[in-house]
């Protein structure tokens, strides 16, 4: 009984020695069809915004835009855990800047009132 139950399977995925033909035509469209599922499921993860994605940022005006910026190079758990007062952060940025980061002056302003609430000395969350 659990012979044929097995042969039956066997024969049902293409794979019984009577349908190898079947299943080497099918091959090379399975093949296809799992590098196209593959290059979709690459484009929905790298699509996913950083906040989806387990954003530990504290909730706040500016946090999509510090995700964004500062998860290219760090880890965002590293920041969350960094404290330091506007001068400070100001610092860091500035350095951060000259290592390649693009900011305008109105993305700088709203990164730096994000980290002085929710990162500063004394976070006011």
């Amino acid at each position: 009984m659990a012979e044929n139950t097995l042969r039956e399977l066997w024969k049902r995925i293409g794979r019984h020695p009577g349908s190898r033909g079947k299943w080497n035509q099918t091959l090379p469209s399975a093949k296809i069809l799992k590098n196209i599922l593959v290059g979709i499921a690459v484009l929905v993860v790298f699509s996913l915004d950083p906040v989806q994605a387990g954003d530990p940022l504290p909730d706040g005006e500016g946090r999509n835009l510090v995700s964004k910026k500062c998860q290219t190079c760090h880890d965002l758990d590293r920041i969350q855990k960094m404290r330091g007062s506007r001068e400070q952060w100001s610092e860091i940025l500035e350095e951060m800047v000259n290592n390649g980061l693009v900011l305008n002056d109105k993305d700088r302003g709203m990164v730096l009132n994000y980290l002085e609430t929710h990162l500063g000395l004394s976070p006011k969350n």
